[in-house]
């Protein structure tokens, strides 16, 4: 017998041993009755032994040899794909691998096989390291179309350590769901540094607009990093750009003005492009550019973007 008959031969007599099954067509054969309640107390009844369950009897199928190879293979192939993505896991954490290598394993076992996300998972909420949660991450977001495997993602990066949020919520990247954009709010208002600022990167790449509590609460906060100056920088870069959406209100838009002029690099020039994706009028983001270019202060990439946009609107 090849390793794929046996493998798919043991896996069928497990399922049959525990296959039990009904008959209706026995009843008449084997004499089965079933009796009122109230049947027992009639003499006849007495005189009889009373039966109140189903007659049930194991069913053996007979499979093709052709078929059972299939199974096997199919057994076989889910198994080592299965060992595959614990010992890329294994031997990235022992440092035998680095996280690209890694990458490219995770992607050969679990691209398209959402039965490898539960490993996937566990070991996320699990990792520490950053290049090796990365990659976990990645994999894990291309699973996420399966609604089961996206509940107990949003799940068990709620219910696990605020840190396995950091990078874990990338998995959620690009997802439009309710109860992925919530958790991604929740954090955003009351995880780690390090995790609001992905909480904001993910809900800046949603694949729709926010709205309602979630839209409320996101820009409720991105307003309040802009305005402290010691909030993480990454997630100051990314609260400009949650603000600087088309037709954003009056009070949005002036502490965008106000961004650009001071403050970090990264976040002035995040400022500046937010500024100009809100749509306001030419002559307020010329204004903006030109205090820009009369800031002896500025960075040059910040004088370039300001350069550029000049050019383009003389």
């Amino acid at each position: 017998m090849s390793r794929g008959h046996f493998i798919a031969a043991a896996a069928l007599a497990a399922v049959c041993a525990l296959l039990v099954l009904t008959d209706p067509a026995l009843d008449k054969a084997i004499g089965h009755r079933e009796v009122s309640p109230g049947a027992a107390h009639r003499p006849e009844a007495r005189a009889a032994e009373a039966f109140t369950h189903r007659e049930r009897r194991a069913v053996a199928v007979a499979l093709a040899p052709e078929t059972l190879a299939t199974m096997g293979a199919a057994l076989e192939a889910q198994m080592g794909r299965t060992a595959g993505t614990a010992g890329a896991i294994s031997e990235a954490r022992a440092g035998r691998i680095d996280a690209v290598e890694l990458g490219r394993r995770l992607h050969e076992t679990t691209a398209g096989h959402a039965e490898q996300g539960g490993m996937l998972l566990g070991a996320l909420v699990e990792e520490r390291s950053p290049a090796v949660a990365l990659q976990l991450a990645h994999s894990l977001a291309g699973l996420e179309n399966d609604s089961t495997l996206r509940a107990q993602t949003v799940a068990a990066l709620r219910e696990g350590p605020a840190a396995a949020r950091e990078v874990g919520l990338l998995s959620l990247l690009g997802r439009g769901e309710p109860e992925a954009l919530q958790l991604a709010a929740d954090t955003l208002q009351s995880g780690t540094p390090f995790a609001r600022a992905t909480a904001a990167f993910v809900l800046n790449n949603a694949p729709l607009p926010l709205n309602g509590d979630v839209a409320d609460r996101t820009l409720a906060t991105a307003r309040e990093a802009l305005t402290d100056s010691t909030a993480d920088t990454r997630l100051r870069e990314e609260s400009t750009t949650l603000l600087g959406q088309p037709g954003a209100p009056e009070k949005d838009v002036a502490l965008l003005e106000r961004t650009i002029l001071g403050g970090e690099p990264a976040v002035r020039m995040r400022a500046l492009a937010a500024l100009e994706a809100t749509g306001v009028s030419m002559a307020r983001m010329q204004a903006a550019c030109d205090r820009v270019l009369r800031d002896s202060s500025a960075p040059e990439r910040l004088l370039e973007m300001a350069r550029a946009w000049r050019a383009a609107h003389p």
